[in-house]
């Protein structure tokens, strides 16, 4: 899919392991592989990762045995979040990275980059992408590239774009009216609030591949979880839960962070903070060089 400021999209519906099915060194091999796959991908790349968890009644299959068949009698039509999943990859440029709310086109010389228009930018672009599904493939994680149908619908079928304007989804075409008030929305007949997490106040101190069940978690025997079981799994009504990695320029974050080091260098003699700032920015800036790290927002 091609966006309007001329940004391609690749889009894929990922299947994720069972809850409460991986230890933690299955976390550790996942979150290394989601680093590996990240660095396979160009500058001015966004990756965006979508999980829905909608609400579903429990329709048993055709029972083998008698425990099954018991078993299936007693969850028989109980509600339960269903669960999906998709990652949209997108190649951007440096000027359409920078795009807000405020901005316009009506002042440009050209509505599209010139990068997007070059043939062998897209074709490594793709070929990154292959890269990126494949490192994910290989750790369990299935990736399967979605149609232009599943993407924009049919005539019997709703697309993703229906599905999320709509909060709907069920393979039904259904076109809801959108109500904005002062603090909510209104989508058809229930009502959305949005949030965003994007403070450094809002997270965790502690950055792990995997966190400790609040109650299923004793001393001696920790039962992992994902870091945002919190906002998805743990969440007992129906919800969206996006995120979004941006892979700017490499070169262009280093030297904006070392022009700002060099700034509170300069600011050390009026205030102590300015240095401790500046301890804090040559560590990350030689982290990223003794390790090879990659900055991503």
């Amino acid at each position: 899919m091609v966006s309007k400021f001329g940004d391609i999209c690749v889009g894929y519906e990922l299947s994720l392991p069972e809850a409460f099915t991986l230890g933690t060194a299955d976390y550790d091999r996942l979150h290394d592989a989601w680093v590996r796959a990240l660095r396979t991908l160009p500058d001015e790349t966004v990756v965006h990762k979508q999980d829905v968890f909608t609400t579903a009644r429990f329709t048993p299959e055709k029972a083998q045995s008698f425990l099954q068949k018991a078993s299936n009698e007693h969850f028989e039509g109980r509600p339960y979040l269903e669960h999906r999943c998709w990652v949209f990859v997108c190649r951007s440029s440096k000027r359409n990275m920078r795009i807000t709310s405020l901005t316009t086109a009506i002042c440009r010389g050209r509505i599209l980059p010139e990068s997007v228009l070059d043939e062998a930018t897209q074709r490594d672009f793709l070929d990154a992408v292959d890269r990126f599904a494949h490192i994910l493939s290989e750790e369990g994680l299935a990736m399967r590239a979605l149609s232009m149908e599943e993407w924009l619908g049919g005539p019997h079928q709703a697309g993703i774009v229906e599905q999320y304007l709509s909060l709907d989804y069920s393979k039904e075409i259904c076109l809801k009216d959108i109500h904005f008030d002062d603090k909510d929305m209104l989508i058809g007949d229930q009502y959305v609030s949005l949030f965003a997490l994007a403070e450094l106040d809002d997270l965790p101190n502690q950055v792990a591949s995997y966190d400790r069940h609040p109650k299923l978690s004793v001393d001696d025997t920790v039962l992992p979880v994902g870091s945002a079981f919190s906002l998805c799994l743990n969440l007992p009504f129906p919800h969206i839960y996006n995120q979004y990695f941006f892979l700017d320029a490499h070169k262009d974050v280093m030297s904006r962070i070392e022009k700002r080091g060099r700034e509170q260098e300069s600011l050390s003699r009026i205030s102590r903070e300015n240095a401790i700032n500046k301890s804090f920015n040559d560590n990350y800036l030689n982290e990223a060089i003794i390790e090879g790290r990659r900055a991503v927002r």
